[in-house]
């Protein structure tokens, strides 16, 4: 069990490098937003006891969530550029 443990840590580790990876890779791409891993606890109980001192069986990537922070908004001189400020999407078709 302990080997498992172990090996879902590592396992999650492996899946924060790569979303870093993934976010330094398109840093300088325009209008991309990173993303974030989000973990969880996995926990050896049933599903029909799970008490407060439970030990902790390992880790898990939850999921990815993208980040919708406001980037920069630069000015480019062009007149068909355009940007968002504040909360919103461009719908392109």
């Amino acid at each position: 069990m302990s080997f498992l443990i172990s090996l879902s840590g590592m396992n999650a580790a492996s899946a924060d490098l790569n979303i870093t990876s993934n976010n330094i890779a398109n840093s300088n791409s325009a209008g991309f937003k990173a993303s974030r891993g989000e973990f969880g606890d996995v926990f050896a109980a049933s599903s029909h006891s799970l008490s407060s001192n439970t030990i902790g069986a390992g880790v898990r990537l939850q999921r990815v969530a993208q980040q919708f922070a406001q980037g920069n908004v630069d000015y480019t001189g062009k007149a068909l550029d355009m940007a968002l400020t504040g909360e919103g999407f461009f719908t392109l078709s």
